[in-house]
């Protein structure tokens, strides 16, 4: 990203800038809508997820989402399961079972302190239904849109973003921004922040397929197994609709 210089006129305002429409960024975008502040979402890519990735909503996020309306339609879509089933360690869904991870994961779901149910929604569910409803609030979104530079003074912030398709920018000033970018955040990037840790520890390849599967979940009285065989060495079989 490059240095932004300053100017006196913008083509548009918002009170808050969000940079990334992913799950973080589009529930900002509600959040704020909901409230009553305004604010401009971008996403570089055209549209919301397209990869489920792993699912689960604990009990607190869906009092949250209840909150704002959207309870109901995450559960009208979610992937079926027992609320009260195990987490295993297996050689198959037919084979050995090796280990009980954990016990009645209702407890992530299901409890009395909460008249909300946790959600066993994925990811590229999720997403539409947190951007329908931060549109139907008033919220700005923009998806083929990515922001090119910032830069931030005592009253507020100056960025240009730019529409990726017709490669038009347009200069935008906002009180607050929000990096909901990921970790390879480039706002991250640009204002010096670093990280540590070990960094990278392992690569995972997520695959989705389709098979009548749900039966033998429910005999093993599971809602996730990790498979661990001669021919696999670790995998994860999780339920998507």
């Amino acid at each position: 990203m490059n240095t932004l210089s300053h100017h006196l006129d913008y083509d548009e305002t918002t009170q808050v800038l969000i940079v990334g429409g992913g799950i973080v960024g589009l529930s900002t975008s509600l959040f704020l809508s909901w409230r009553g502040i305004s604010s401009l979402l971008v996403e570089r890519h055209p549209g919301t997820a397209i990869h489920p990735r792993i699912p689960g909503l604990a009990q607190p996020t869906m009092e949250m989402f209840r909150s704002v309306g959207i309870e109901e339609a995450i559960h009208q879509v979610e992937a079926p399961f027992y609320m009260s089933g195990n987490l295993l360690m297996v050689e198959s869904l037919v084979g050995q079972e090796f280990d009980v991870l954990q016990e009645d994961v209702d407890a992530f779901f299901i409890g009395d302190s909460s008249p909300a149910l946790g959600s066993q929604i994925a990811q590229d569910q999720l997403e539409p239904i947190l951007r329908a409803r931060a549109e139907q609030l008033g919220g700005d979104l923009r998806f083929g849109t990515e922001l090119v530079a910032f830069e931030q003074d005592e009253a507020g912030v100056t960025a240009t973003i730019r529409e990726r398709e017709s490669s038009t920018t347009r200069t935008v000033r906002a009180r607050f921004l929000m990096a909901a970018d990921g970790g390879d955040s480039g706002v991250r990037q640009k204002l010096g922040i670093g990280r540590h840790g070990k960094g990278s520890l392992f690569n995972c390849v997520s695959m989705i397929f389709e098979a009548d599967l749900m039966e033998l979940f429910r005999k093993r009285h599971a809602v996730m197994c990790f498979v661990a065989n001669d021919t696999i060495s670790n995998a994860a079989l999780v339920p998507y609709p």
